[in-house]
């Protein structure tokens, strides 16, 4: 906000009178140069915060993706062992059955991607000041770590529901046949998943990498 004063000397002639106009206008053309210059060294100091903070979250989240992948691998052994241990089950005596129920294993663990550096600049207004490829390739970094956080949480839900399928049947009775193929079907579905989240961390990756490897 800018206050132009009343001139405090007599204008005697219009040559006065254009000087004045003259000494106002460089005034205040200072004044908003100035002012353009704070705004500039603040929204160039907002950028410099938010790339960094969001270069060290990035760095962070690569390493959760890593272990991401490698929990993939392992849940999928497990389903093909526990896939192996129904298929065993269907000829089984009931006394074998009960026995071999206790070797099926259904677990799955989630990791959660850290977002607090992007939340922060969109609420500051960073990715305003900050180039479009710039603000792009953060973009699909994010969007697909969050895609796969959905994924995850979609098999927890399967396990889950597979694993009661099991729990809620009656102690030491032995699996029905109707129950070991819908175990089957149920598993068969978490490993669709699991394969369909694995190709969403492939897309991850390949984010991480050209992020990495911009100039």
């Amino acid at each position: 906000m800018f206050d132009v004063h009343a001139l405090k000397e007599k204008v005697e002639s219009f040559r006065d009178f254009l000087l004045h106009i003259l000494t106002i206008t460089i005034g205040l053309l200072i004044a908003l140069a100035l002012e353009g210059l704070v705004e500039w060294r603040h929204h160039r100091n907002l950028v410099r915060e938010a790339e960094a903070s969001l270069r060290g979250e990035i760095t962070q989240n690569r390493q959760v993706m890593e272990g991401i992948y490698k929990e993939i691998d392992a849940a999928q052994a497990k389903l093909d062992q526990d896939l192996r241990v129904l298929d065993r089950l269907r000829t089984e005596t009931a006394a074998q059955t009960a026995a071999e129920h206790a070797s099926i294993e259904l677990a799955f663990h989630i990791s959660g991607f850290n977002d607090v550096a992007w939340k922060t600049a969109q609420n500051t207004g960073a990715l305003n000041y900050m180039p479009y490829g710039e603000v792009q390739a953060f973009s699909g970094i994010y969007d697909t770590q969050s895609e796969v956080q959905r994924i995850q949480q979609q098999v927890l839900d399967d396990v889950v529901q597979a694993g009661a399928l099991i729990v809620g049947k009656k102690p030491d009775t032995p699996l029905s046949a109707a129950l070991i193929d819908e175990e089957t079907r149920r598993i068969g579905q978490i490993k669709m998943r699991l394969y369909y989240q694995k190709s969403i961390v492939d897309s991850l990756r390949v984010n991480f990498e050209q992020y990495r490897n911009k100039p």
